[in-house]
Parts: C-alpha cells; sequence; structure tokens
C-alpha cells in the first residue's frame, strides 16, 4: 500500500470512527478486543427481470409458447423490485443491529449506491434504496457517461481487449467438452423439457432434424475483435434456458418451465447455467479484463483512497451490476460460496457479494460474506424469509480463515489486475 493510500485511509477512519454518543450496538465498541465493523463495500446483481434473448431465439430452442413477461426484454419486473426491498429492509435491520448504520433515520452520508446504466440496475437500486430507508435518504448514483459504462464492462466500453491467447489457454475445447460431459445428465433432462428445437437449429449445427438445442456441439467464440468471449452450441443456450427457468420461478408463483420445475429440479438444473457461465466468467485472462474496473474500485472505497470523497465517507457502499461482475470478481478474489438451494458460486437475482472493514487491536481486517434469498423467497415474497448468507473463507484450505489483513488483501490483489483496463474515473455524476 502506498504512503498516500495509508494518509487518506487514516483520514476516513476518523471521519467513520464511531461517535461518543452512538447508541450501543450487538458487537462491543472501540477499546474492547472486539472486532468493529466500521465500513461494508458491496457488489450486488441486479433483481428479477424478463429474459435479454429475443422471441425468436426463444422458438428457435423450443416450440412450447414461451410466458409473456411484464417487461421488456432484459427490464426489472415490479416484482423483482419487491423482492429488492424485501432483501434490503432485512439487510437494514442487520447492519443496524451490528452498529455500522444508525438505528434511526439515516444521515446523508451513510449510505452511496451506484448503478450501472441499464433499467434493470437502476431500477434495482431504486428498489434498494425504498427497502434500506423508506425516507428516501439514501443517495442512488448513475454515472453521467455515455453507454456502456467502462466501470462495470471496461472491455465491452473498449477500454481494453481480452487477450485471445490467453483466453483460449483458459477455455480449451478439453475443458468445454469435460464441462459437458459432467453435465450430461442436466443437459439430457433440460433437452427433455425444451423438446425439439426449429429446424433452423438443427441445419446450423448439421444436426438432423428433429434435434434439441443440447444435441449442438459447443465451440469458443472470440468476437467483435476480441471484445467479447462467448460460447457457441448446445451449452450456452441451455445455460441461458435454466437461468430464464429461475426468473420464471421468481416471477410467478407455480412452477418453471411449463409447470415441470419445482425448486428442488431447478435447483439440479441451474448447474448447466452456473457451470457453463463460470466457465467464462471465472477464467482468470476474463475475470482480470472484465473485472478490474470494478475491484479497483471497490477497494478504494474501502481503504479510503477512492478519487471521490463520498465514497470514502460513507459507511455502507453500493456497486450495483451484474451476474459477470460477481463472477469476476470472486474469481479475482479467490472467493467461493455455496447458497443452499443453488449450485456452487451461483449468483441468483439481487444476491450479493459484501466486503466488510473491521478495527480491531492488531490493526484493519476485511471478511467477506456472500447473501442471497432462498428459491423459496424467490417464490413467494408474501413469506420471505431473511436472506441466506455465508462467511467467505480468504483460504480453500483453510475454511476458519474469514478474516484477513487489509494491507495482505491489497497487496494480494495488486498482482491481478490489469491497469490498462481500469478508467479514469469522470468528475460528473448525476
Amino acid at each position: 500500500m502506498s504512503f498516500c493510500r495509508l494518509i487518506l485511509l487514516a483520514a476516513v477512519l476518523v471521519l467513520l470512527a464511531p461517535q461518543a454518543d452512538a447508541p450501543a450496538a450487538s458487537q462491543d465498541r472501540p477499546g474492547s478486543d472486539q472486532p468493529v465493523l466500521i465500513k461494508t463495500v458491496v457488489l450486488m446483481r441486479h433483481g428479477v427481470r424478463a429474459p435479454t434473448q429475443a422471441p425468436e431465439t426463444l422458438q428457435e430452442w423450443s416450440g412450447k409458447p414461451w410466458p409473456v413477461w411484464p417487461a421488456a426484454r432484459g427490464e426489472l419486473t415490479e416484482r423483482g423490485a419487491t423482492l429488492v426491498s424485501l432483501f434490503w429492509q432485512a439487510e437494514g435491520a442487520r447492519l443496524r443491529a451490528q452498529g455500522l448504520l444508525p438505528p434511526g433515520p439515516l444521515n446523508r452520508s451513510d449510505v452511496l449506491v451506484l448503478a450501472d446504466l441499464d433499467q434493470r440496475t437502476r431500477s434495482t437500486a431504486l428498489a434498494l434504496a425504498r427497502g434500506l430507508a423508506p425516507d428516501d435518504n439514501v443517495r442512488v448514483r448513475v454515472r453521467n457517461i455515455p453507454a456502456p459504462d467502462p466501470l462495470f464492462h471496461p472491455v465491452k466500453a473498449r477500454l481494453c481487449a481480452l487477450n485471445p491467447a490467453a483466453v483460449a489457454a483458459d477455455i480449451t475445447p478439453a475443458r468445454i467438452n469435460a464441462l459437458a460431459g459432467s453435465l450430461a445428465p442436466q443437459l439430457d433432462e433440460l433437452g427433455d423439457i425444451l423438446g425439439p428445437a426449429a429446424p433452423a437449429w438443427c441445419a446450423r449445427y448439421r444436426l438432423t432434424a428433429p434435434c434439441r438445442v443440447t444435441d449442438a456441439p459447443s465451440n469458443l467464440l472470440l468476437t467483435q475483435e476480441n471484445h467479447n468471449v462467448n460460447l457457441s452450441g448446445g451449452l450456452p443456450a441451455a445455460s441461458s434456458a435454466a437461468e430464464i427457468f429461475l426468473l420464471e420461478y421468481g416471477q410467478w408463483n407455480q412452477n418453471a418451465a411449463w409447470g415441470a420445475l419445482d425448486a428442488a429440479r431447478l435447483g439440479n438444473l441451474l448447474r448447466v447455467h452456473t457451470d457453463t457461465f463460470n466457465l467464462i466468467n471465472r477464467a482468470p485472462s476474463v475475470a482480470a479484463a472484465r473485472g478490474s474496473a470494478l475491484l479497483e474500485a471497490m477497494l478504494q472505497s474501502l481503504d479510503g483512497s477512492h478519487p471521490d470523497q463520498a465514497f470514502n465517507t460513507a459507511r455502507l457502499i453500493v456497486f450495483v451490476g451484474h451476474d459477470t461482475n460477481l463472477a469476476n470478481i470472486g474469481a479475482l478474489l479467490n472467493l467461493h460460496w455455496q447458497i443452499p438451494g443453488y449450485p456452487a458460486d451461483d449468483i441468483p437475482p439481487a444476491s450479493m457479494l459484501a466486503l466488510n472493514l473491521w478495527q480491531t487491536p492488531q490493526g484493519l481486517f476485511v471478511s467477506a460474506d456472500y447473501a442471497a434469498q432462498s428459491p423459496e423467497t424467490l417464490h413467494n415474497p408474501d413469506q420471505a424469509g431473511p436472506p441466506l448468507r455465508q462467511a467467505l473463507s480468504w483460504t480453500a484450505d483453510a475454511p476458519a480463515q474469514t478474516l484477513m489483513p487489509l494491507r495482505n488483501l491489497l497487496t494480494r490483489v495488486e498482482s491481478r489486475l490489469r491497469r490498462d483496463c481500469i478508467p479514469r474515473w469522470p468528475e460528473q455524476n448525476s
């Protein structure tokens, strides 16, 4: 950590220190031997949205009648917004009990929310604010810059490009084929649920009709002059279909996939989406290119070196982005989670990764946790339970290692960041 960064951090700690007349929280105050939570920086995914695929694409995957969504393609639904507000009602109560936030009305400087430019992220940020503080005292920002925002999408914004050789080394044909083999039972079940694909799909992959989307082979695709990476073929189509079925389960109080999937069957089939998605987005070369900008902003917010002072002084900062952002950051931090009801490293709608800064007699430490609403809560908000939460380990072979010195974390991460993928911070915010 640089000397300037240390000076900035010391100044921010003075601003964040609990006030002498602050009410006692559930944890001990400074001066005791117990850690005191002084700041939390969150990265969350937007809530339940309509599918991003065109109707013509869905009809290629299955000729069955796909549901009609009450929102435009890719947009947050009203139900999704309600679920986000419920999540943050519970989260706000927890953070107040921990003493991070005041027990009464929030001060304007306590919380800062920054959303990506899409409707689903902007609307999620507003729903978050309603749940956390109905008195409307939460600052919600959207950066006043053209889309795509390079903070959330540095590669898509053409700030930097993917390294094709590194991507090809990370995502080899052998790994793609091994993944398809490991998911064979789930792919077969998804193929049966979807039914026959359109003849055009079969012809595209030189398959004899009738075929299923899951019958198509999958290959790595680097497109747009190395500014986009994905798979083609059966794996990505089945992956997207599985995610759509989860969104359906969260949107309506009935089984998903034309009534075929309850929570248990859905949780099993979601492995197709999670594992295929993470093959791409947790690949080291992809995560470094796509995630460095956002992780740098999160760590600057945590240690008080952010160029915008509002991020240094707020006690709770929430970046509202996408599942791709969470997968990238999870990979860069080498963090893994398993929320009951979902596959390992799954990123359900409105779920979040939190980095928590603790003041201890030994110095500053950071913990991480992952939280998500259960499938049952997504399916029935009227009977919502508290978010499910897992404390994360910084070391895979030492599950109990949930605290890391801040200095060590900054040093560990520095070597993983791609500095050419980190934009200058715009002066204007709206």
